[in-house]
């Protein structure tokens, strides 16, 4: 697709995560959305994401140590034993005890994964399997990455089944806001803060998803109607 240095040329739909889990300066989230842009190659509309594992360092592009989490699971990265599975070992609360265990600051990074998974289910996402999260390495610690190929995949993918089950539920459309709270507090999230950090994520998805619209519209508007209807119908639950 023709990668520039640091860049990731990715098919239209991913626009608007870093808005929906940006810090609370919304500053920052609008800026961090410009990291996204889209582009023509060969008349085809592609969304060109900024790498989260390149920096530049004295004009040299210098590769960021990152591992996904099938590498920091030990899972098979091919085949079906990065989705989920009955027997539990695949689960965001593998991927959270990873964080508790590793992250210099655990409050702060359980938060984020917590805002990724409300994200997830707010989007329609299905795919957002072990290998679509990843953990950035630094001296003695670990963090997660930014949100990556995430797009509301239950519109065109055929698939209804969540690549991660969320609260113990593995089908999207049977997802609460219930749901996904007691899935954050099953990693020892209070369940108050849990309430919390859904909530929040799901205010700022509803107000990201008319911007990345805008700023992508060459996303369906069918599309857009079906993640602003979901964001809506978990909004209104308690």
């Amino acid at each position: 697709m023709g990668e520039r240095a640091g860049e990731g040329a990715l098919d239209p739909g991913l626009a608007g995560d870093e808005i929906a889990l940006g810090d609370d300066d919304p500053r920052r989230m609008v800026r961090s959305a410009k990291a996204a842009r889209m582009e023509a190659f060969r008349d085809r509309p592609v969304l060109v994401v900024t790498r989260f594992d390149r920096e530049l360092k004295g004009g040299r592009l210098v590769r960021r140590h990152q591992e996904d989490g099938c590498q920091a699971l030990g899972t098979n990265p091919s085949g079906p034993a990065k989705y989920q599975a009955p027997d539990g070992v695949v689960s965001y609360q593998r991927l959270a005890a990873v964080l508790a265990a590793h992250a210099r600051d655990q409050s702060d990074q359980l938060r984020r994964l917590g805002a990724m998974v409300t994200f997830t289910v707010a989007i329609g996402n299905t795919d957002a399997h072990l290998r679509n999260h990843s953990f950035m390495h630094g001296t003695g610690t670990l963090s997660l990455a930014p949100v990556s190929d995430a797009a509301p995949t239950v519109q065109f993918a055929g698939t209804r089944d969540l690549a991660l089950w969320v609260g113990g539920q593995a089908v999207l459309a049977v997802v609460t806001r219930g749901h996904i709270t007691r899935e954050l507090a099953s990693w020892g999230m209070e369940t108050d803060e849990a309430a919390e950090v859904v909530n929040l994520t799901l205010q700022r998805t509803a107000d990201a998803l008319s911007r990345a619209a805008q700023a992508t519209p060459e996303v369906p508007r069918s599309v857009v109607k079906a993640c602003e209807a979901r964001v809506e119908r978990l909004l209104r639950q308690r």
